[in-house]
Formats: structure tokens, sequence, C-alpha cells
């Protein structure tokens, strides 16, 4: 675990060893990877690490995996200081393994419910 004092407060930390990171342009929410003074846009992954499927789904890969690279969904930027901030989500909706769709706002207002998250 990362202490303050090598990864901001705000961020997600430091790239892992074995992890490579990139940013896939997303003009439509206004996140480039050319921006200044932090890159943007959304968090591509690919590494030794990074899953290479869906235990017995074998078509859900196609829609998160292309290329090589799992597509997160999450908008990041990379910092000055070298650590990864999650700002956004390019997808706001999630499927749960029953089957049933939710938004990432209905979770935000169960959450908001409870004051120690």
């Amino acid at each position: 675990m990362e202490t303050p004092s090598n990864a901001a407060a705000n961020s997600a930390g430091r790239p892992k060893p074995g992890i490579s990171m990139r940013l896939r342009d997303c003009p439509e929410l206004g996140c480039q990877s050319t921006d200044k003074p932090c890159p943007r846009g959304e968090l591509l992954l690919k590494g030794d690490a990074i899953m290479s499927g869906y235990y017995n789904n074998p078509e859900l890969p196609q829609e998160t995996i292309k290329d090589g690279w799992l597509h997160s969904g999450d908008i990041a930027q990379f910092n000055s200081d070298g650590t990864i901030s999650i700002i956004d989500r390019s997808i706001d909706i999630f499927k749960l393994a029953q089957g049933k769709y939710i938004t990432l706002e209905y979770l935000q207002i169960i959450y908001k419910q409870y004051p120690l998250i």
C-alpha cells in the first residue's frame, strides 16, 4: 500500500511493474491524451496481471478487451507526480452478475446514505 509521501491522497497511485497503461481520447467528454499539464482519457491496461477474459463467457471479452488492451471504462488522468487519478466514467451502466443493469448514479445514491462511506 502506498503512503501519502509517495502518492497523492486523491490518486490511485503509480503504475505497477509489468502493467502497461495508456489513455484513449474521449472527445465527447472533453478528454484528450494530449491535455496539458495532465493527459486525460479512458484508461487502457495491458499485462500479465490483467484478465484475459471472463470465466465461462467467451463473448464478453470482445466488448472489454480490444487489440490486447483492457478498456476499463474509467476516465483517468496521468498526474505530473507519476500517479494516476480516476476522474470520471465513460460508461455509466453496469451489468450485475445476476444480469440486471444499474446506473452509477443509483449506486451513488445508496452510498450517500451511509456516512462512513
